[in-house]
């Protein structure tokens, strides 16, 4: 199946867009320290989460 150059040029543009949006739209997400490894939650149950970003 052979793309058009257009097809083309619209696929490799909003590619390059996405990588490059990615890379600036980075979140340093932080966790209050209540919060640690090897922590549990009941599944199925919804547990509310705060934190800063």
């Amino acid at each position: 199946m052979k793309m058009s150059i257009h097809k083309e040029f619209r696929l490799c543009s909003g590619l390059l867009a996405f990588l490059l949006v990615g890379g600036v739209a980075n979140a340093g997400v932080s966790v209050p320290s209540i919060f640690s490894d090897h922590m549990v939650f009941q599944a199925g149950v919804e547990v509310p989460v705060w934190g800063k970003a």
